[in-house]
């Protein structure tokens, strides 16, 4: 019965996940920016590393695309705090202690830290990226910070799934991915 309920609530984390990261399609400000906005806008404003690289995102200040993408920006980084952030964490550590059997297995425990370092690094980003659109024409100071944030959380994402790959392969049942 533990064992059922753990992948429900897995089940449900994910499809909460996956839920969430649909609304990001569905924002007004999405439909509003339109033809403004390049399918992978948001993750190059995550990466941006220069103010050469935000122009190129949002355009030039005085062009309607500018504020259209500062919209759709701030209100994907808003949903990604309330509802995406948390729901993958969820989903992380739901998953963890599932495919482990328990949240005190050593590895559960490890992927419970790391969903919560990913999720700490994610939000250090998004925050930042909601300053840095305040801020354009100024971004420096900003930019450093968000990129540690994107690349902390990109790389326990990464951990994650690799000692998720280890408590499928080590602990009982085992789930081989082939063979």
């Amino acid at each position: 019965m533990i064992t059922r309920a753990r992948a429900i609530v897995t089940f449900l984390a994910g499809l909460a996940t996956v839920a969430v990261f649909v609304a990001f399609t569905m924002l007004p400000e999405a439909r509003a920016a339109g033809q403004c906005a390049a399918s992978d806008a948001l993750v190059q404003f995550e990466l941006a590393r220069s103010s050469a690289e935000l122009a190129g995102i949002f355009g030039p200040r005085d062009e309607p695309c500018r504020l259209l993408m500062i919209d759709l920006m701030d209100a994907s980084n808003r949903l990604d705090i309330l509802g995406f952030i948390p729901a993958y964490t969820l989903f992380c550590c739901a998953a963890a202690i599932y495919l482990a059997g328990g949240v005190t297995r050593p590895l559960a425990v490890a992927c419970i830290a790391i969903a919560f370092i990913a999720a700490a690094g994610d939000l250090l980003e998004t925050r930042t990226l909601l300053a840095l659109t305040a801020s354009l024409d100024q971004p420096e100071g900003l930019l450093p910070r968000s990129l540690a944030g994107a690349w902390t959380k990109f790389s326990a994402l990464a951990l994650h799934a690799l000692l998720l790959s280890a408590i499928c392969l080590l602990y009982k049942p085992r789930r081989p991915i082939l063979g």
